[in-house]
This record gives structure tokens, C-alpha cells and sequence, in this order.
């Protein structure tokens, strides 16, 4: 079946046949125009009571809520006055409403009425609190409902815990209620059909070049705004216009073709109820990420899986069934492609490099992932066959791995190279943020398994740079879990610790709910659920990664900076209130090449070393097991000046992995091992 804008499209164009052809029926059949309009306005109060409340509860900070919706009320007002003035400007310079005859009738009582009654400034002060809440959805009063939404939802925020179950059953409303939107939306060709059949059957076929000159003469007011709009926000936030343009590129398009109601259910898992926050010193509601995230993802929509922060796995035979039918669709022809040599350069832009001030210790990054855009070239076809014997039940498989030249990708390259025909990519071979980059890259070499290495990791930066983060952490993974649908593969995505507040008081499990506290932390969880597009994806947490792949590059994060600090006999500076679990990347990459083979059930895995410590007790064991006095610095975040908020407790469970027979080592082990080598 077509797209939906392409059947409002056909709706479109047979209401104009129609309405010329046969002008009786075409305005006989208004009643379905009106139906469709009744059809709207009947969503509108319940879909903007429950997602409005739960946005305002579910956020869990009314500080930062109150401060985000001062500054949208005086976006808000600045932008329509602009709209005001320029809309005037417009209509009274061109007059497009010329030619359009509207009989008012003789009957003016109504006008007199409305003329007698006009509202004055209390009037309209006491217009927007309702005498009853359900009057004012049977009314459709739109201001009254906000209103009251606003207090319902500030309320329930403040009965923390005993609020959650009312939480909980808005938040179903609400997803109810999108769901109940796309089918309101199916009927928008019929609506359309019928709308400009009755309107070119009663006035004519001339009466569309009379409205064409409307709209055109709107979209013209439109440009102005935006640039004049657009342009001033995007100079207050710091961002390039034509970047800003892209990022919201795709919403507008969505929105222009009234598919946007549509997108937000097939997206519904970014939710006000896990309280996501794209704040910024500079950019507070970040909408346009946010909008972008709502409308731009191409899900399937017949496709029911759980959203990765409630339930991970997905159904394991269903995606087995769409990958073998699509690798069946390319087998003739995927090994005449094949991966240009890279170019060696100098590497990535300094903005793109991890950012050392974020870690266990003051002076270095907290040994998350490393931008894919290390040193040397990484894009040579790597092609080893000395261990191509069957694995698991797994064969030999053609393994694409993007980041291939930080310190997990160059040990994931190193892992599966030995059994698999691994094409190692980095930055210069494909930028992963050009959609078109990255379905061009895949497709050349057709693989069976995509791992996905690269991230940007400057959680401070990400602040400052939310628009990078999003396009490297989450739109990145958009387009590698599109491409892997096309081609039936698998994807691993690597994600972060950072997705939770650091709350906890036990080791976080794959079910326990995420609550971003950063920009980088909302662009990882973005990517998370990006990357369930994909039709057999894995997931996999890692954290405070360490040590180095045999051809990999040099050690670099928190680990490094201290074990050079104590072989050359200083005294790194340690947090003592951070709990961790560490992850040894050659353990990392293992457990990822065995999760694989075993095409164990797909969903979202905790891949972190075994047990919990602080950045502290980490050190005190890297020391011992390098036979120096431990001569450490105790410190805490609260004394380290960090421009994003930092989990203090993120030990993770790695029990689920050693349910599919996958044991990850203890963190002691994986220290001595990282030593000795």
C-alpha cells in the first residue's frame, strides 16, 4: 500500500476530478470532509491531557520544567508577534483574499451578539482557568486544558513515588491515544477526497488558482519567518543556519505532508515518562532534536516490539525469518563489492576527539568509546580464514565494524577477524552521520553482522555540541539500523552506563527504566532505540572501558592516564564516590563475536566485567597488581567542576549474559590480565 502521502496525494488530485467532473456528488459527499474534521478535533483533548501531564511529572525536576517553560512562553510570544506583523503585512500588501466571494448572510444576530460581548483583559485572565475540567474537553477549549494539565501534571510530580500508578496510566493514554491518532490519520485521504470535491463541485474549478494564490502567498510568509525565526534562534544557540535547517529538515517535511501525528506513535518510545532532557547551557529544550527524534524514525508500522527501556528482546525467530529472507534476495551478487582502501590523514577535528575531563580521574575522559578517527587507517579488507570452522553453530560471516580504529572497534576488528571476514571502517571510509555515506558504505560490502564501535564521547562537549552528539549517537545509528534492515543483518550497538541517574543502591538489570541526566546520556539512549530498528539487534552496555587490542591504538581514558600517573610516581586523582563496572575491551569484544555465534535470543545485554568498585578501589588494584605503593588522591564529583552530570552509581548485573552461557570475567581478573600485557 502506498505511503500516506502519497494516498492524500491521490486523494487530492481525484477530489479535483471529481468535484469538476461530476459537481452533485462531489459536494454530496462533504459530510466525509466534516467527519474527518470531528475525527480531529475528538483526539485533541485527551492526547494533549495525558502527554502534557506526563511530560510535566515525568520529568522530575519542576525547577528545570519551570525554567524550560518560562523561556518557551517568551519564545512563544516573540515568535507569533513576528508572525503577527509579517502575516498582516502580507495580506494588506497582496490582498489574496480578493476574488473570494463568502456569503455572510442576512441574518447578523450572532454578529451583534459577538460585538456586545467582547472580552476585556479580566475576561480573559478568568477565561483561562475552567469552571470544570470536562466541560472544557467537551468544549475543546484548548487554553483551559493546558492549564489545568499544567497544575494536574506539577501536582503529581510533587507526591513523588505514590503519584507513579497515575503516571503510569496516562502515560498508556497517552500511547493509546497516538495509536488511536494513526488510525484517525488513515482516513485523511477520504477526508481530503471529499473536502476539495465539495469545494471544486460548489465554486468552480477557477476557485483552486484563487486559493493557490493564498497558499502560495502563506508558504511565502512561511520563508520569512523561518529565516527571520530560525535565523535568530540559531544565532542565540551558536549553531550554523543551514545545520539547523538540516536537523529540522525532516520534521517539517513530515510535518508539511500531515504524516507528523503518525511518526510520534510509530516513535513512541521517546516519552515524557522517561524523563529524557536535551538541556544545554545554551540550548534548554533543544526542540529540534526533540522533534526530530519524534517524526524522523522510519519504523515499520506493523511492528509491535517493546521499546528497548522496558523490555529489550525482541522476538528472535520473527527477525531470524526477515534476515535469512533477505540475505536469501542478495546472496548472487553481495561478493562482487567490495571496500576502498582508506585514505590516510590526520585524523579527526580536535571537537571530535574524546574530551579527557570527565573521568575517573580530574585530568582525563571517563573511558567511554573512542571516536572512530584514530591515527592510522583502519579501511583495509581484512580477510583471515585460519579459524573459518564452524562456531556455535555459526558459520563463517562477513562482519562490517564502524569505529574501527578506537579501543573497543580495533579490539572487536582483532576478535572477529580470527573466525569471520571482517572489513574494518572508520571515518574517512564512511561518515556515519551522512545517511548516504553509510547506506553506500554497507551496501558495497553487503554484510551478514554490523557492529557499530562509534560514538561521540565528549560528555562535557555534548553540552555545548548537542546537535554533534545526536547526529554521531543516535541518527548515526538510525542509518546503520536502516541499512541493516535493507540487508537483513544483524547489528550490535554499543551503549553507555550513562543512561541511568546513578540512583540505584544494587546493580542495575537490562529492565530497570533509563533516566538520562546529559545530553551525551540522551543521545546514547536515542541511539539505543534506534538501533531495535534493525531486524535482529543487539545492544550491548558497556562501561569505563579499558586496556588495548594487540594492533590497536595506544591505552587511552581514565585507566591509562592512571597507570601512567603511578609508574611515574605521582599521585593520581581518583573519585571515591563513583561506583563502576568495569569493562575490559578484549573481554567486550569476546562476549560480542559469542553473543553472535550463538545467535543468542537478540534484546539488550549489560557486557561489563563481573563485580562493582569505585574509580578508587580500581586503582588501588591496578597498583597492586603492578607491585607500586598505591599513592592515590581521594576525591568527589562535587569537588571537580563538570559541566554535565555524572552518574555516581552505575554498577551494572551482567547476569543475563551468563544466562545465554556467556561468563564475563571478574574486573580483578581483567586488571591482572591488562597489566601482564
Amino acid at each position: 500500500m502506498p505511503a500516506l502521502t502519497t494516498q492524500i496525494f491521490i486523494g487530492l488530485v481525484l477530489g479535483i476530478v471529481v468535484g469538476y467532473v461530476w459537481p452533485s456528488f462531489g459536494v454530496g459527499v462533504k459530510p466525509l470532509a466534516d467527519a474527518f474534521l470531528r475525527m480531529i478535533r475528538m483526539i485533541i483533548a485527551p492526547l494533549l491531557f495525558s502527554t502534557l501531564v506526563v511530560g510535566i511529572a515525568g520529568t522530575g525536576d519542576l525547577k528545570a520544567m519551570g525554567r524550560i517553560g518560562l523561556k518557551a512562553i517568551v519564545y512563544f510570544e516573540v515568535a507569533t508577534t513576528i508572525a503577527l506583523f509579517l502575516g498582516l503585512s502580507l495580506v494588506n500588501t497582496f490582498k489574496p483574499g480578493a476574488g473570494i466571494a463568502i456569503p455572510i448572510g442576512s441574518d447578523t444576530t450572532a454578529l451583534a451578539a459577538m460585538a456586545q460581548n467582547q472580552q476585556h483583559a479580566w475576561d480573559i485572565f478568568l477565561h483561562l482557568f475552567p469552571t470544570s475540567v470536562v466541560d472544557a474537553m467537551a468544549r475543546g477549549d484548548i487554553l483551559q486544558l493546558v492549564v489545568f494539565s499544567t497544575f494536574f501534571g506539577i501536582a503529581l510530580a510533587t507526591i513523588g513515588s505514590k503519584g507513579q500508578i497515575v503516571l503510569d496510566v496516562l502515560d498508556a493514554t497517552a500511547q493509546v491515544m497516538f495509536r488511536f491518532t494513526g488510525y484517525v490519520m488513515a482516513f485523511a485521504p477520504v477526508g481530503v477526497f471529499a473536502a476539495i470535491a465539495a469545494t471544486v463541485g460548489g465554486k468552480g474549478l477557477g476557485i483552486l488558482f484563487t486559493l493557490g494564490k493564498l497558499v502560495a502567498l502563506m508558504y511565502v510568509g512561511l520563508a520569512i519567518f523561518v529565516i527571520i525565526v530560525v535565523g535568530g534562534v540559531s544565532y542565540l544557540i551558536r549553531v550554523p543556519f543551514l545545520t539547523f535547517i538540516k536537523a529540522i529538515r525532516e520534521p517539517f517535511l513530515i510535518a508539511f505532508t500531515t504524516a507528523s501525528l503518525r511518526r510520534a506513535e510509530e516513535h513512541r518510545r521517546f516519552r515524557a515518562a522517561d524523563r529524557l532532557q536535551l538541556q544545554s547551557g545554551r540550548v534548554d529544550p533543544l526542540s529540534l532534536a526533540r522533534e526530530r527524534v519524534r517524526r524522523a524514525d522510519r519504523r515499520r508500522a506493523d511492528d509491535h516490539r517493546p521499546a528497548a527501556g522496558d523490555d529489550a528482546d525482541a522476538d528472535a525467530h520473527e527477525q531470524g525469518r526477515r534476515r535469512r529472507a533477505a540475505r536469501r534476495a542478495r546472496r548472487a551478487h553481495r561478493d562482487a563489492h567490495a571496500v576502498q582502501p582508506a585514505a590516510r590523514g590526520r585524523g579527526d577535528p580536535a571537537r571530535h576527539r574524546s574530551d579527557p575531563r570527565h573521568g575517573a580521574h580530574v585530568g582525563e575522559r571517563d573511558g567511554q568509546l573512542h571516536r572512530d578517527g584514530g591515527g592510522r587507517a583502519l579501511g583495509r579488507r581484512v580477510r583471515r580464514f585460519a579459524d573459518a570452522r564452524v562456531r556455535e553453530g555459526r558459520g563463517l560471516m562477513r562482519v562490517v565494524v564502524t569505529g574501527a580504529s578506537g579501543q573497543l572497534g580495533a579490539a572487536v576488528v582483532e576478535d572477529f577477524r580470527t573466525a569471520h571476514d571482517t572489513v574494518p571502517l572508520t571515518r574517512r571510509d564512511a561518515d556515519l552521520t551522512d545517511d548516504a555515506a553509510v547506506a553506500a558504505a554497507v551496501d558495497r560490502v553487503g554484510p551478514e553482522v554490523i557492529v557499530n564501535c562509534a560514538a561521540y564521547n565528549d560528555v562535557d562537549g555534548a553540552e555545548d555540541h548537542p546537535i554533534e552528539a545526536l547526529n554521531a549517537n543516535a541518527f548515526a545509528v538510525r542509518a546503520l539500523a536502516r541499512a541493516a534492515e535493507r540487508l537483513g543483518a544483524t547489528l550490535v550497538h554499543y551503549s553507555t552506563d550513562f543512561v541511568f541517574d546513578g540512583t540505584a543502591v544494587r546493580p542495575y538489570s537490562e529492565e530497570d527504566r533509563p533516566n538520562p541526566r546529559s545530553v551525551y546520556a540522551t543521545s546514547k539512549l536515542l541511539g539505543d532505540w534506534f538501533a531495535f530498528d534493525a531486524p535482529r539487534a543487539y545492544v550491548l552496555r558497556v562501561e569505563s572501558l579499558f586496556g588495548r587490542a594487540p594492533n590497536g591504538p595506544e591505552p587511552r581514558g581514565s585507566v591509562a592516564s592512571i597507570l601512567n600517573r603511578l609508574m611515574a610516581g605521582e599521585s593520581p586523582k581518583v573519585f571515591i564516590d563513583r561506583t563502576i563496572s568495569p569493562t575490559y575491551v578484549v573481554d567486550a569484544a569476546r562476549a560480542t563475536r559469542e553473543l553472535v555465534e550463538r545467535a543468542a535470543p537478540a534484546g539488550l545485554y549489560h557486557c561489563v566485567n563481573s563485580g562493582a568498585c569505585t574509580w578508587f578501589e580500581f586503582a588501588r588494584e591496578l597498583a597492586h597488581q603492578l607491585g607500586l605503593e598505591a599513592a592515590l588522591t581521594p576525591v568527589r564529583t562535587n569537588q571537580v567542576a563538570l559541566r554535565a552530570a555524572r552518574p555516581l552509581y552505575c554498577a551494572l548485573s551482567n547476569e543475563k549474559l551468563r544466562r545465554v552461557g556467556i561468563e564475563m570475567p571478574a574486573w580483578q581478573d581483567a586488571v591482572r590480565r591488562f597489566v601482564s600485557t
